[in-house]
């Protein structure tokens, strides 16, 4: 069946501050109709304007689904050098401990408020030696780790929280024309003269 319906997006705004200073937007739709989606392209436009091709994934009624809309160049993400600090830690088995300290920088410069998540790798450790501890932002209790609401299109929850790959989603809403600095810092514990190698998997 052909048919036309109207339905109201929520705006999402998502950045990978490490890998691009990029914000991605995209709508989530809920299939407010009684008709069930077949999976295909789309033709995507924006303000009447063409944006994009889309893949749209077979969608039922009253389920959720995300449509990419592109770079909005109107949120700005400045990614701040990163810090280390170095010490000691431990009374009678001394290990050294090193703490990262990441700041990212982000402006809306838009009339209307946001809801933008940044993703942030922070390390996980498969050695029980070495500890890696995150310090800012505080994750949320409630948040399960394994659920990746992107790729279900539901709307993200406010807060932090881990995802599957273990990396980092800070979910916030920005007011329009405003300015905000996320800070993210984790520690590393291991014992004296061992050397550490990290591996990104993002």
């Amino acid at each position: 069946m052909i048919t036309t319906m109207e339905m109201s997006p929520t705006m999402v705004y998502e950045a990978v501050p490490c890998k691009s200073t990029n914000v991605f937007l995209a709508a989530s739709v809920l299939n407010s109709s009684q008709f069930p989606f077949l999976p295909g392209q789309a033709n995507v436009y924006l303000n009447n304007s063409f944006v994009a091709k889309s893949e749209i994934k077979a969608v039922s009624p009253n389920e959720r689904f995300l449509c990419s809309l592109g770079v909005d160049a109107a949120v700005k993400v400045e990614y701040k050098p990163a810090h280390k600090y170095s010490g000691q830690v431990g009374i009678l088995a001394k290990s050294s401990s090193t703490a990262h300290e990441q700041r990212i920088v982000i402006k809306n410069t838009k009339n209307e408020a946001i809801l933008l998540t940044v993703k942030e790798h922070v390390p996980k450790s498969t050695d029980e030696k070495i500890k890696i501890k995150l310090l800012s932002p505080e994750l949320d209790p409630q948040a399960d780790s394994a659920v990746d609401s992107r790729k279900k299109g539901e709307l993200p929850k406010l807060g932090a929280q881990m995802n599957a790959e273990h990396n980092l989603e800070w979910t916030i809403n920005m007011e329009g024309n405003s300015e905000t600095e996320l800070l993210v810092k984790w520690s590393v514990d291991h014992p004296n003269g061992e050397t550490i190698e990290y591996r990104e998997d993002f």
